[in-house]
């Protein structure tokens, strides 16, 4: 066999093997939903709040923040204990130097990650 027809096989074989089995025990990707933007610390914090959901099978799962408004950014992480079911995680993400945040229209980036694989999102949200 030539080595391209191997290095072609690879490539087609190796993706299908990942993929695993699948049954109605299969644990499913993560879920995340942000339901919140306030103002903290007069402009230095932004405090979210998320809706999310990981199997319960797995043991814990990081979720990871990023806030912009022109040019503050902000970010913050927490890891948390999967139940399989919804659950409310607040975070509060603190600005970077001097800069402050104000009401307004702002770019949330976030992620929920666990041994499944990861959800991300990105969202133009309304900071209170």
């Amino acid at each position: 066999m030539s080595t391209v027809r191997k290095l072609l096989m690879l490539a087609v074989v190796t993706p299908v093997l990942a993929l695993g089995t699948t049954s109605a025990d299969a644990k499913a990707l993560p879920v995340i939903d942000l339901k919140s933007a306030s103002l903290r610390a007069n402009g230095d914090a932004v405090a979210l709040t998320y809706s999310v959901t990981c199997a319960r099978s797995v043991s814990e799962a990081s979720l990871s923040s990023y806030v912009t408004q022109k040019k503050v950014t902000a970010s913050d992480y927490t890891y948390l204990h999967c139940t399989g079911r919804p659950q409310t995680v607040k975070l509060t993400a603190s600005t970077y130097g001097s800069r402050s945040f104000v009401k307004g229209s702002a770019r949330v980036s976030y992620t929920l990650s666990d041994s499944v694989g990861s959800t991300s999102r990105a969202e133009n949200v309304q900071i209170n």
